[in-house]
């Protein structure tokens, strides 16, 4: 039996991946959700050959120190939490520091930033090997591109499906977040042809804008506690479909998945809809 030992830093960051970051979608609901957590108030989003190929975010949010640059790629290392009570008050989406050592370690990264709009920095990270920083050209937010993704992870690679599978599950992802914040304005590019450029808009306008048939069959809805508060929007009986891929949740702007929530909604429809049929609805629990 061979000796207990340490694993070495590379060996823990792929192992890790494999748990943070399963395909395409993973790298960019992490990347997108640091843009948000940065402020961003413009996210635009690059994609090529199903993300295995290319993934680009760019922001304007108030990016990394230089300091910082190299820091973010190293496990555990994050700048969302610092100590045990930060736990039960989280106010951003992403705070445990595995994401991007996780996605450097198994592509090609390159990450450049300004920080607060001062002079930008770059480097580069080669499946877990970070370059020296370089003065970089950005003078704003943060410019990030993914490229050979699970290259180094041959296991990883056979278990993605066909570009159009992987696209859909990014499309799926997207979809929860330009609804979760109608107020950042994003830009989606796929294989050089623009898909989406929403605007800040109100969040019935931004519904409108991502599900145009469903426009002016939407229903408000609104009630407040003293600890919570729901808002949001149900689709009348005209938008009825065969699938329930139509149907978000979030709780304080996160979306969630909650089987006892959803059986809840459902039941107030039982007596208007047949079996199979399922409404649109956008519901926030803040």
């Amino acid at each position: 039996m061979n000796k207990i030992k340490l694993l070495d830093d590379t060996l823990i960051n792929k192992i890790a991946a494999g748990e943070v970051i399963d395909r395409p979608s993973s790298v960019v609901k992490e990347l997108v959700e640091n843009s948000i957590d940065a402020q961003s108030t413009k996210i635009m989003i690059y994609i090529e050959g199903g993300g295995v190929k290319k993934i680009q975010v760019r922001d304007n949010g108030i990016g990394i120190e230089k300091n910082s640059i190299s820091m973010a790629f190293k496990r555990h290392a994050t700048s969302k939490i610092s100590k045990n009570n930060d736990l039960f008050n989280i106010n951003t989406l992403g705070f445990r520091g595995e994401a991007l050592p996780s996605i450097g370690s198994i592509s090609r990264v390159l990450i450049e930033s300004s920080h607060n709009k001062r002079d930008g920095y770059s480097t580069n990270i080669n499946y877990g090997k970070i370059d020296d920083i370089q003065p970089s050209s950005i003078s704003t937010g943060t410019n990030i591109v993914i490229t050979d993704l699970f290259t180094n992870v041959p296991a990883r690679m056979k278990f993605l499906k066909t570009e159009k599978t992987e696209l859909n599950l990014i499309y799926k992802y997207l979809k929860k977040v330009f609804i979760s914040f109608p107020g950042i304005h994003f830009i989606l590019n796929v294989n050089n042809k623009e898909i989406y450029n929403l605007i800040p808009v109100s969040l019935i306008n931004r519904i409108n804008e991502i599900f145009s048939d469903i426009k002016d069959n939407l229903i408000p809805i609104s009630y407040s506690h003293s600890s919570f508060k729901i808002s949001g929007y149900i689709g009348n009986l005209t938008t009825l479909k065969k699938s329930n891929s139509e149907q978000f949740l979030f709780v304080n702007n996160r979306s969630i998945k909650s089987i006892s929530l959803n059986k809840t909604i459902m039941n107030c429809f039982q007596n208007l809809i047949s079996r199979g049929e399922y409404p649109f609805y956008s519901i926030f629990i803040d």
